[in-house]
């Protein structure tokens, strides 16, 4: 038998509370009598008894002290293995990081295609799966833990990607912490790019791992690094534009203010390589610059 929670143990100090009231309870009542040679001798032997003596018969005491237990044990949400198998522990570990908003289909960026994949699961687990929702991006954060659906599906809909880079490896040691203690574990990283999942195993070596790839081909270039001075003849604004994709990109750069394009370059990026272009005699309002 195992248990949820531990904190209604706390409320085993009501056991001396209680003690304590039976043994200040007055239990004499007044009564008058012709003679009281005889209740002498019956005095002497009460006196001679200890506090706890009173104890013996009285059942009512016992009985509410049983009823505190019960509570106690009763909030404690105790469960019996059936059969040698524990409740399922599901961990969902979901890369919410800059590259994941990239196109995996025509409909689906690559965290769309992950959250349908999880949800998925979600809704096919037994009701009593306990679901651990963990995001990352730059840090990871737990998101949701218990057994409602419902809730944990409203909670991976509810993600977004984050404007940082990352990887999975930022979740290794949430994921080592939340798992240290569990059993019957199921991980699944739903991820596109590579990450050392062994490391998410160091705490826990008999939970079952699964990698879930959103990895997509196409075309993923992004603008590095922009910069500008300023000389006689107008402004000189310096692009950095590397492609991050497995095939050659030819498309247009273009520059930017308040009032619309200032210009636009025709460029090309080779698979895999980065390219430094200039924008240059850009003439820019002096407000735009202040």
């Amino acid at each position: 038998m195992s248990v949820q929670y531990l904190w209604p143990i706390a409320f085993l100090a009501l056991i001396p509370v209680i003690v304590l009231l039976y043994i200040l309870k007055q239990r004499a009542k007044e009564q008058d009598f012709s003679s009281n040679l005889l209740w002498r001798e019956i005095y002497k032997n009460i006196e001679a008894k200890t506090p706890f003596d009173k104890f013996k018969n009285n059942i009512l005491m016992y009985l509410q002290i049983l009823i505190l237990l019960l509570l106690i044990l009763a909030l404690m949400a105790p469960s019996i293995r059936i059969g040698g198998e524990a409740e399922e522990n599901l961990v969902l570990v979901v890369d919410t990081s800059a590259s994941m908003q990239f196109a995996y289909d025509d409909t689906d960026t690559r965290l769309d295609h992950c959250i349908d994949e999880a949800v998925d699961l979600v809704e096919a687990a037994d009701d009593d799966t306990i679901i651990t929702i963990i995001s990352c991006d730059g840090e990871a954060s737990l998101v949701y833990q218990g057994s409602d659906m419902q809730t944990a599906k409203m909670r991976l809909l509810d993600l977004t990607a984050g404007s940082e880079a990352g990887t999975l490896d930022l979740a290794a040691a949430l994921v080592n912490s939340v798992t240290a203690d569990m059993d019957n574990v199921r991980i699944l990283c739903y991820t596109d790019t590579d990450f050392s999942y062994q490391d998410m195993l160091s705490s826990n070596e008999d939970a079952e791992m699964s990698v879930v790839s959103a990895y997509s081909e196409g075309e993923n270039c992004a603008v590095d690094y922009i910069s500008c001075a300023r000389d006689e003849d107008g402004y000189t604004v310096l692009c950095r534009v590397s492609n991050y994709g497995e095939e050659s990109v030819h498309c247009d750069l273009s520059l930017y203010e308040d009032s619309g394009i200032l210009s636009v370059m025709d460029i090309t990026v080779e698979a895999g390589d980065s390219k430094t272009f200039y924008f240059e005699d850009i003439d820019i309002p002096a407000d735009e610059t202040d």
